[in-house]
């Protein structure tokens, strides 16, 4: 179980990292001269730069759960409602009625419970009680690396999608015949912040999967009262009775 230290170390790099990496693009952009000259960074000059992304940062994530809204959406949800709503697979059938074995004795919940009858709310509900319930009682911290993971990488999306605007309003695209050789140098830069955020989409798509994939996995391995799961009866086919 993560201490209050480490969880508010894990809240600070959420931020701080975001908010760190726009600051520092946006005085490339800009060619601010503290960029590209060492000397100009004095111990209060990182002082300020640190208030600076702190402050950044928080603004960053707040924009940055807005997209996550639209991304999420335009992708089939987010991984942890992919088995309610079917729209990918996540995990395979029989560990999916393992896991709705496991919510109707921990979370308490009626005998028909079924995850695909739940609705949306009732099911983001439950997965925050099965992640209350991880970190309460797990000793791995896999589930908190892999949920400040994925903060970072959105914040870091969310970044490179601000800059990129930013940048196209700084320095418009130019006529070929006038394209000078410190032109490249932005091009180069331009041609980096998008790779950057195809990366950054990329890498928090896989850590939201790969935290739904770890968040059910340690539910159903935490210490309670026996499992019944579910039999299954199986289904006659006319080769079948023939054969009877």
């Amino acid at each position: 179980m993560p201490t209050p230290s480490q969880r508010a170390v894990y809240d600070f790099l959420e931020v701080m990292i975001p908010g760190g990496f726009f600051c520092a693009v946006l005085m490339l952009i800009y060619h601010h001269s503290a960029a590209t000259n060492l000397n100009e960074w004095t111990l209060g000059a990182l002082g300020v730069f640190g208030l600076m992304a702190y402050a950044v940062g928080h603004l960053v994530q707040t924009l940055s759960n807005m997209i996550e809204v639209f991304y999420w959406r335009s992708v089939g949800g987010m991984p942890t409602d992919w088995l309610r709503s079917g729209k990918k697979n996540l995990l395979p059938e029989g560990k999916v009625r393992e896991l709705e074995a496991h919510i109707r004795v921990k979370l308490r919940q009626p005998s028909t419970f079924k995850i695909k009858e739940t609705e949306g709310g009732a099911w983001y509900y439950m997965c925050r009680q099965m992640h209350a319930l991880v970190v309460e009682n797990r000793p791995s911290q896999r589930v908190v690396h892999l949920e400040a993971s994925y903060a970072i990488n959105r914040g870091l999306a969310c970044c490179v999608f601000a800059l990129s605007v930013l940048y196209l309003l700084n320095d418009p695209f130019t006529s070929p015949v006038e394209i000078q050789d410190t032109d490249y140098n932005h091009l180069y830069l331009g041609t980096a912040i998008v790779l950057t955020g195809v990366l950054t989409l990329g890498r928090m798509q896989r850590f939201c999967v790969q935290y739904a994939l770890e968040l059910f996995a340690q539910f159903t391995l935490l210490p309670g009262p026996p499992i019944q799961l579910e039999q299954q009866v199986p289904i006659k086919t006319p080769t079948a009775e023939l054969a009877q």
